[in-house]
């Protein structure tokens, strides 16, 4: 069985790739980002709501005590299904701009849909910690330790991306 059946170069998922494979992906998160998209999204979706309600426990709180500043520009590393990021687009006013970056495009879908009328908030599928950006953020929020190691990025290395 393929787990990769968009992707005829790729065996069976079975841990990490071998170095060719990585630079023909040109991510050294491929193999995370395709578990993300490929075996992960359809558990998440099923179960959405047990992920949100759980996580919103620990994000709401923390948000509540460390808002970013009215009109600031924010990162939202691992935005998943958007919850988040629109929060911060309220918090931070039309005059701010909120980017939710994730890998798994499916959950960007959905993020997307639900925050269509949301002019300063844009979702961006991309590597956490490998894609560039053309301007800073004034404040950057990530998912919790224990999620970003799950998908193996280096919490330091995702700290010093902007």
């Amino acid at each position: 069985m393929n787990a990769y059946p968009d992707r005829q170069s790729k065996k069976a998922w079975n841990g990490p790739f071998h170095e060719k494979e990585r630079q023909e992906d040109m991510s050294a998160n491929a193999d995370f980002i395709a578990v993300w998209n490929d075996i992960l999204l359809p558990k998440f979706l099923r179960f959405r709501h047990v992920f949100v309600q759980g996580a919103a426990k620990h994000s709401d709180p923390a948000l509540a005590a460390h808002p970013p500043a009215r009109g600031a520009r924010v990162l939202d590393v691992g935005c998943g299904f958007g919850e988040t990021t629109l929060e911060l687009a309220r918090i931070i006013g039309e005059r701010g701009h909120v980017v939710g970056l994730d890998c798994c495009d499916g959950m960007l879908d959905v993020a997307r849909s639900e925050g269509k009328r949301v002019e300063h908030a844009t979702f961006l599928s991309a590597d956490a910690q490998t894609h560039r950006f053309d301007e800073p953020f004034d404040d950057i929020r990530k998912l919790p330790l224990e999620l970003l190691l799950l998908v193996g990025l280096d919490d330091a290395v995702v700290g010093d991306r902007q």
